[in-house]
């Protein structure tokens, strides 16, 4: 996460399962953290800045599912930078897709988890992948990707895909500079599984 915590109003976490360290790091720190996941019955801890909700989050509203724009407006507060951590096992690709600028981009930090990258090999994976970059690069710069190591890399043309990767992006307005990274990796990374093998990233995606 960038050290921009300051001023934060909320957090918006969709997709819970069992675990949510990542939201209690930040009710300690005051911000507080709406959660929403139709797989489980609650949250994995109570905690009076914390929030849940038993919907599914996607691009456009039906029975069981909300959107994130309607979630924000009626989640509050109604000004504010926030910070959206999402792990939805694929439906993240709908939600960029639906959620017009205005909302997406009160986020200040994003920190998604992206799947299904392997099928940059197909036609109908890198039209969906090519414009969900594009729209997230006109306002947030990508400021750290690490691979999944619950997934091993596909071989395709030479290229490593990753189908699953952690991705942290930041509001351009945020930035202090705006310069590529000379090297991939970061002493903070850790691996998702520590059982498992660990895979840095394919160097040439740089």
């Amino acid at each position: 996460m960038p050290d921009d915590l300051e001023d934060i109003v909320a957090c918006f976490s969709p997709g819970v399962d069992d675990r949510a360290s990542f939201e209690a790091a930040l009710v300690e720190r005051g911000i507080p953290c709406h959660l929403l996941d139709a797989s489980v019955t609650g949250p994995p801890f109570e905690h009076p800045l914390l929030s849940f909700s038993p919907l599914f989050l996607g691009g456009v509203a039906r029975p069981g599912w909300t959107t994130l724009a309607s979630w924000v407006g009626q989640a509050g507060p109604a000004t504010g930078d926030l910070v959206l951590q999402m792990d939805i096992e694929g439906w993240e690709w709908e939600v960029l897709a639906g959620t017009d600028d205005a909302t997406l981009n009160r986020f200040r930090i994003l920190v998604i988890e992206l799947h299904d990258l392997h099928l940059l090999a197909t036609t109908c994976g890198m039209r969906r992948c090519e414009e969900a970059f594009a729209r997230l690069q006109r306002s947030f710069a990508l400021v750290h990707v690490h691979p999944n190591n619950y997934e091993f890399p596909v071989d395709y043309l030479g290229f490593r895909l990753h189908p699953v990767v952690e991705t942290t992006w930041i509001r351009r307005d945020r930035m202090r500079q705006d310069q590529p990274a000379s090297a991939l990796g970061h002493p903070l990374e850790q691996a998702n599984a520590t059982d498992l093998p660990d895979f840095l990233l394919d160097p040439r995606w740089a």
